[in-house]
């Protein structure tokens, strides 16, 4: 690759090649006794502004009161935005993000910058030389070459002899002597060495003697880290060379060829604590096992790498916890694409990896997106690439753990994961109050990104929120509800509902708090919606209740195998739905018609569960072989516009002394129903040399998309009721996998 002469803007200027040369000299010269601080001991501080919500607890609860105050740009960031408004060449900016990196003081006025961070695109640029060293022009090489060669080296930026004069003096000088850098050098300086090895790999870590506590902490992070990587990523890096230098990243991994060994080349920042370094230790480490596995760091393959090798800090080091430090900024960034390389978003996004390997109780996804990454686009194996069925799904799950309070607490760690996320775009809030009033919210999210909006309600008698029903197959919506003043355990999906209604004065709808989390699990495209939310002062009366339907059973026969081995079938089966009715009463359409209701809406919590186990006697033990299945979840239905609603009550206005019918043969099956399922669940018990019993165990869990059926029930005759209320029992016998067992059904409805 060839230097673009007409890249880099000082000030709105173009500077040529050879002034670039020349400034890269000149910082050189004064770094060599620049100081360095003690680890830019923490993040910038944050400024808060005005938050006129600050003084409302409940709404602080629900989302915290501090907004982010916009913090001045790294020098980074503004390199990143003259790249992105093509004002400087991609080489440009890696050369720029070099100085940035390891002499910030010789940048030009237009990329300096008071703050800094304890990670950048500085790994990009150090890479970027790292592969295209040989390429550049030979000036180009001289002037980067104090970058480029090991730190022991007399060329090394930080050896290079600092002139005895001023530099303004000098100026002309280094005009007519480009070539002083790589000529002119102070003393060498002496570098200490400890080893480390784990195993069959190895490491030298090169440090000062001031540094040598430092050193240590890194061979101890080596030889921790890396079994745990190699088992993992199943790769081994046979040698890693550690220096310990000041730069502005905690940490920077390129791959060498090292005394005639392939090798990894790391460098650490000095004066890091032990916390710290032993987390960036094992960060660079993990870059090195991704060399091994030939990723290439380019594109958004860069944003997988860095995303996984901070969840990587976590895996190795879990009861440090330091890649908590990005978690601020990743909740106030939820509302953007997820998969995003740049202002240090590639590490706060280290919680979708921390989400995939609890979610599924399986580190090993890291490798299996890593490898796919390699010939598929990284963020499709970071995300579909992976999931047979419904990523909606998973990805509104992922959106529902990242609201992070009340019960959707799910992430674990050796510290709790922030629950105080700072409101930003991506967070609506709102109280409403008892007189009645409405309110629309407008909904934009990026790709792979989520919206929260809260809602508190005070002395509200009735309340509807007017949505859009969601064609769109990505995008998922979700409702938290506070009810009797708690939370509910499990949100239900609002995704296909037009319109949801609230009745402070009924049982079971006094609502107090609402959150509401869209989803968008689309890799390309946005989504923009609104809804409005209506609050009135009173409820119109309507028959509304629940109805109840339960099962337990169990059943053992005697079986007799084919080899005439004597054993037991036993079967479990037991589930519950509850359903919760508002039921619109409608006129009769002429003389013949019943007096009827179709359901306005309908939610049912719907939990079910099968087991068989097979038991038979073995050559030395008992044999069993289960296999169990759990569904559950919370659905929801919407009628209102169906052209012909499925009547579930009837009265004769005739005959009044028939009584209402409850009509229950009620068959659904839609595709958006949803459950959780856990399947396969089998063990196996053997024998072992000392003839000992062996337990092989295997569970497997999928959360899909699929349909439910509700057995056919008789119909229910009750007298009509004396008051606007009926309720009662009714129990029937079901058969269903070769069973014969007790259904009851337990309703209770009321018109007020």
């Amino acid at each position: 690759m060839n230097y673009n002469s007409k890249a880099v803007v000082n000030g709105g200027k173009q500077l040529d090649k050879k002034l670039l040369i020349l400034l890269i000299v000149l910082l050189l010269c004064v770094s060599g006794c620049s100081k360095t601080t003690d680890e830019g001991e923490s993040e910038p501080s944050l400024s808060a502004k005005p938050d006129t919500e600050q003084s409302d607890p409940e709404l602080n609860e629900m989302f915290p009161v501090k907004e982010k105050g916009k913090l001045p740009p790294t020098s980074f960031d503004l390199i990143q935005e003259a790249l992105d408004t093509q004002k400087i060449s991609k080489q440009d900016a890696m050369i720029l993000r070099l100085i940035a990196g390891f002499s910030p003081e010789g940048l030009p006025k237009t990329y300096q910058s008071t703050e800094t961070a304890s990670r950048s695109s500085l790994q990009e640029a150090v890479k970027w030389l790292e592969k295209n060293y040989d390429s550049l022009d030979e000036d180009t090489q001289k002037a980067l070459k104090p970058y480029y060669v090991l730190p022991d080296d007399p060329g090394y930026y930080l050896n290079i002899k600092k002139p005895a004069e001023k530099l303004k003096d000098k100026l002309s000088y280094f005009i007519n002597n480009v070539s002083f850098v790589s000529t002119a050098v102070a003393s060498t300086p002496v570098w200490n060495k400890i080893e480390a090895s784990a195993g069959t790999a190895k490491a030298d870590i090169f440090y000062k003697s001031a540094d040598l506590q430092q050193a240590k902490y890194i061979k101890a992070s080596f030889e921790k880290s890396t079994p745990k990587f190699e088992s993992l990523l199943k790769v081994k890096v046979p040698k890693t060379v550690f220096y310990i230098v000041p730069i502005v990243d905690w940490g920077i991994q390129v791959s060498r060829v090292i005394n005639g060994v392939n090798c990894s080349y790391i460098r650490i920042k000095k004066g890091l604590n032990k916390k710290r370094t032993l987390s960036t230790t094992a960060h660079e480490a993990f870059h090195s096992h991704q060399d091994w596995m030939n990723l290439d760091y380019s594109g958004e393959r860069k944003w997988l790498m860095e995303a996984t090798a901070t969840w990587a800090e976590n895996y190795a080091y879990g009861s440090k916890n330091v890649e908590h430090r990005w978690l601020k900024d990743f909740f106030i960034n939820l509302g953007k694409d997820m998969v995003y390389f740049g202002n240090c978003r590639e590490y706060t996004t280290y919680v979708w990896p921390l989400f995939l390997t609890q979610y599924y109780k399986n580190p090993s996804l890291i490798r299996i997106i890593l490898n796919k990454s390699r010939k598929t686009d990284p963020r499709v194996a970071a995300t579909t690439g992976f999931i047979k069925k419904s990523f909606d799904t998973l990805f509104s799950e992922y959106a529902l753990w990242n609201l992070n309070k009340f019960t959707a607490k799910y992430y674990k760690d050796t510290k709790p994961i922030i629950d105080t996320a700072f409101r930003s775009t991506n967070y609506q809030f709102k109280r409403f109050k008892g007189k009645k009033q409405e309110e629309s919210f407008s909904i934009e999210t990026e790709p792979l990104s989520a919206q929260y909006l809260g809602f508190i309600f005070e002395g509200c008698k009735k309340i509807t929120i007017d949505m859009k029903e969601i064609a769109k197959k990505n995008i998922k919506r979700r409702a938290l509800i506070k009810i009797g003043g708690k939370w509910q355990k499990r949100p239900q999906d609002w995704s296909y509902i037009k319109k949801k209604k609230f009745c402070s004065d009924r049982k079971g709808e006094k609502i107090e708090g609402l959150i509401l989390i869209i989803s968008n699990a689309d890799l390309k495209k946005g989504y923009y919606d609104y809804l409005t939310v209506k609050v009135y002062e009173d409820c119109e009366p309507a028959w509304h209740g629940t109805t109840t339907i339960t099962w337990d059973a169990e059943q053992t026969e005697n079986v007799v195998t084919v080899g005439g081995v004597k054993g037991t079938v036993k079967k479990v089966k037991k589930g519950k739905y509850v359903l919760r009715d508002e039921l619109a009463m409608h006129e009769p359409e002429d003389d013949y018609t019943d007096y009827s209701a179709s359901i306005q809406s309908t939610s049912i919590d719907y939990y079910s569960f099968y087991e068989i186990t097979k038991t038979l006697p073995g050559n030395c033990g008992i044999i069993k072989d289960v296999f169990g299945r759990t569904k559950s979840g919370t659905l929801e239905l919407d009628f209102t516009e169906d052209e012909y609603p499925p009547n579930r009550l009837y009265y004769d206005m005739e005959f009044p002394d028939k009584g209402i019918t409850l009509d229950f043969d009620m068959n659904v099956d839609y595709k958006w129903i949803k459950k959780r399922e856990v399947s396969s669940k089998r063990f196996n018990q053997g024998c072992s040399r000392l003839l000992t019993p062996k337990k092989d165990y295997t569970s497997t869990t999928e959360r899909y998309d699929n349909g439910v059926t509700f057995y056919p029930v008789k119909n229910i005759k009750v007298k009509l009721p004396h008051e606007n209320s009926f309720s009662g029992t009714h129990t029937y016998i079901n058969h269903a996998k070769g069973m014969s067992y007790e259904v009851k059904v337990e309703y209770e409805y009321e018109y007020e």
